[in-house]
């Protein structure tokens, strides 16, 4: 909204100077490109694989995981007293003070209300979860609550707690939460976006040499921090548990086979053993002892080992680096030598990678070379942030400022309350933009210059290099027009848009069509455009070759392999033979190769006066289509405007996408009437509902909306206005030839009914209103 406000720190050596520490990990998930991600810590060893976890019900539910912390540090780090109150913690301060009213607007795994009595002093504002309530640092027991070691998180599922977690080290009004460095960011996070979050259901364990038996649940063991498998099975004793990894960068110095390495036996996380008081934190006291096992040892022994092969890639990169592929090799057979003693099978049986392995890294490598000079992380990562369900994008300029308002108050007398945003390239008065933000009669709704955004978006591989335009008058030379709508789409906080252009005026209300079967399905929705200039725009012939078409030719050239690491809707395979000459590289669809202009028919496919898309659905879609007005290798598409690139993004993403069951329409008072299917109207665009409906004819199909800044001086009270009636978009009537295409021929026409009549002079006088303004 302000795009000279810096977020995270003024200049890089102030980020260098806060991230340089624990606290790039809540830095490193906000910035991620994974929607599930695993964080590990790097001094980690793991026994049991920890991807078993993404099929954990826990993990499944509730989209976070979270690790238990010491029980230790009872006034100290979160159990440390406010001062003047012996009796808060600043844990229990920081939740009872902390505001999450400006985070309620995101989405949330909503959790039930908690059936725990809150038994301290203070006062909570946010709905506590069971767990925060008995937990042993809220409680007093501890000022630990998370080893962050391990988290397995979902921003995807979890909008409003990853909002939260990244606000903790923004520039912002929000100071951090007691913590030992990043820890408890994430248990924070989480309890305050009242959402749904686990945690293991076991405590945390210890791993070290020194150990004082006493035998079950009566020994001490002094050392370092383990975690046995995190799931508690029914009928497995604890003693069963078995151990899941150790969090020390000791792991490179046990040496199980001289000194005997112990680990502590699970326990319940809820299980509280006493206050350690003078006890060290790292001597678990009251516990269950066991050994490591020889599988254990021998996979500790593989870890170090591996370690010695990194240390050797690294030595002899900075020592020898003249015959380097040549001592890699050899280092290489010793790394799948230790990989194999890992695995128990015999070094005997280990080979060399074959060829095709070799094959497939190199196309990896290609690919990801591509999706960098194609800016595909950064662009998928831009279009992915959002932070609300369901908006209305309205880009407006200006000379139309007042013609858009006015279809605002219109949307608004129809019960519409969805928020809007106005996007604008510096193009609105400051004057105008205020008016936006002071009329309460608009609603919900926000004005910004989506320009400044882009001129400062930078790629996220390299810092240096722009993403839209090279400044802040460049975005303004290349968005001031059509092409505003995609990077409007692109930056939009809502997850379903509906973009509408200004100039429209609606007699059925658009926002049902949320509730489609079309758009539920395939996440979008377009309008045909006219069936017309068979020689233009996208049916413009490539040089040199008469029969082909400039569209057919940019779906045959693009290079779909960068974005196919992107997820998509897949589709059904083609069923419709593809007639043309040009051989595609990607699936298409059955849409684009039964489409009037792939075939020749007409110049136009797609009316963007209205446009329904999901962005959350489509990722690669919406990448795509950013990646048409990226500074990248990517040509724009033949288009006029910004028309067609929804249906480009939409068939080269390889997505499920859909479109209006009808024809586009007309309206005007220029008619010559031959009678039903016979006649020609001339004048401006208007559609019919999109949602064909078994046992409703065409002609009594009814008129959704017209788009033409006319509908300010039709006075259909003086003289007459005719809409089409609906055919099927798949219908051809005929090439246009020398008839100029705003007469559509050979259609039924309807003439404005008194609903229509009473419509468009409610909408002057919204009109008048906003002009009064």
């Amino acid at each position: 909204m302000d795009s000279s406000r810096k977020v995270f720190c003024e200049k890089i050596e102030d980020c260098h100077a806060k991230f340089r520490g624990f606290i790039i990990k809540p830095l490193a998930v906000t910035f991620s490109r994974f929607e599930e991600i695993m964080m590990i810590d790097a001094d980690t060893t793991f026994f049991v694989s920890p991807a078993k976890l993404w099929e954990a019900d826990k993990y499944n539910k509730t989209g976070n995981f979270l690790m238990h912390d010491r029980i230790s540090h009872e006034i100290y780090f979160m159990a440390e007293r406010v001062p003047g109150k012996p009796d808060v913690s600043v844990e229990q301060n920081y939740f009872a003070t902390f505001d999450v009213t400006p985070f309620r607007s995101l989405a949330t795994l909503e959790r039930p209300k908690a059936t725990v009595e809150n038994r301290t002093p203070v006062t909570l504002h946010f709905e506590p979860s069971d767990f925060l309530l008995s937990s042993h640092s809220f409680n007093l027991r501890a000022g630990h609550q998370v080893d962050s070691s391990l988290v397995l998180w979902n921003k995807k599922r979890q909008p409003r707690a990853t909002a939260i977690l990244a606000s903790f080290i923004a520039l912002n009004d929000i100071p951090a939460p007691p913590s030992y460095g990043d820890k408890e960011f994430f248990f924070y996070a989480s309890e305050l976006a009242e959402t749904q979050y686990s945690f293991s259901d076991h405590a945390i364990g210890g791993v070290g040499t020194k150990l004082i038996d006493g035998g079950p649940k009566n020994s001490t063991l002094c050392g370092d921090m383990a975690q046995v498998f995190p799931i508690h099975q029914d009928g497995v004793p604890d003693d069963d548990v078995p151990l899941f990894y150790f969090n020390s960068d000791r792991i490179l110095w046990f040496r199980p086979k001289t000194e005997p390495v112990y680990y502590m036996k699970a326990r319940p996380w809820a299980f509280y053993p006493g206050p350690f008081g003078e006890r060290k934190q790292e001597c678990p006291f009251g516990i269950t002892v066991g050994q490591l096992s020889a599988e254990e040892e021998r996979h500790l022994a593989g870890r170090q080992h591996i370690y010695e092969v990194v240390d050797a890639w690294h030595r002899v990169g900075k020592e020898k680096p003249a015959n380097l592929d040549e001592q890699n090799v050899a280092i290489d057979g010793v790394l799948r030598k230790v990989v194999a003693e890992m695995q128990g099978a015999s070094p005997a049986d280990v080979a060399p990678s074959p060829p095709q392995e070799s094959k497939q890294s190199d196309q990896l490598e290609r690919t990801t070379q591509m999706m960098e000079r194609q800016l595909v992380y950064t662009l998928s990562q831009i279009t992915q942030r959002t932070t609300t369900k369901r908006g209305i994008v309205m880009p407006l300029y200006e000379p139309i400022a007042r013609l858009g308002l006015s279809l605002i108050l219109e949307l608004r007398a129809m019960g519409i309350t969805l928020p809007i945003e106005v996007p604008h390239c510096t193009d609105l008065k400051p004057e105008t933009v205020e008016l936006i933000r002071s009329k309460k009669e608009l609603g919900e709704i926000r004005a910004y210059d989506v320009c400044e955004l882009a001129a400062s978006a930078k790629s996220v591989t390299n810092a240096s290099r722009p993403v839209f335009c090279d400044d802040i008058d460049g975005c303004r030379a290349k968005f001031r027009s059509f092409m505003i709508k995609p990077l409007a789409v692109s930056y939009s906080q809502f997850e379903e848009i509906l973009m509408l252009d200004a100039d429209t005026t609606f007699f059925v209300n658009p926002t049902v069509l949320f509730d489609s079967d079309k758009f539920k399905t395939t996440g979008n929705l377009l309008m045909h455009d006219r069936i017309s200039h068979d020689w233009w725009f996208m049916a413009e012939r490539a040089s040199k070759k008469p029969d082909i078409s400039v569209e057919q030719k940019y779906f045959a050239s693009f290079n779909v392999t960068p974005f196919r690491p992107l997820p998509t809707l897949e589709r059904p395979k083609a069923t419709v033979e593809n007639k043309t000459p040009v051989k595609l590289s990607f699936e298409p669809s059955d849409f684009l190769l039964s489409s009037h202009s792939f075939n020749l028919r007409s110049g136009h496919q797609v009316d963007s006066s209205l446009v329904m898309w999901n962005k959350k659905r489509h990722p690669r879609a919406t990448a795509i289509l950013a990646s048409f007005v990226a500074q990248n290798d990517i040509a724009s598409p033949p288009s006029y405007g910004d028309k067609e690139l929804f249906f480009y993004a939409s068939e080269l993403a390889e997505t499920q996408y859909s479109f209006s069951d009808h024809a586009i329409g007309a309206v005007g008072t220029k008619v010559e009437d031959g009678g039903p299917k016979n006649s020609t109207l001339c004048g401006d665009m208007a559609q019919v509902f999109p949602i064909h409906q078994d046992g409703v004819p065409d002609d009594d199909v009814p008129l959704f909306y017209l788009n033409s800044d006319r509908i300010l001086h039709f006075k259909p009270d003086v003289e007459p206005v005719y809409y089409m009636k609906a055919r099927p978009w798949a219908h051809y009537p005929g090439a246009f030839g020398q008839r100029p295409q705003e007469c559509p021929f050979d259609i039924t026409v309807g003439r404005f009914e008194e609903s229509h009549i009473k419509h468009l002079a409610e909408r002057r006088k919204l009109w008048e209103q906003v002009k009064a303004w």
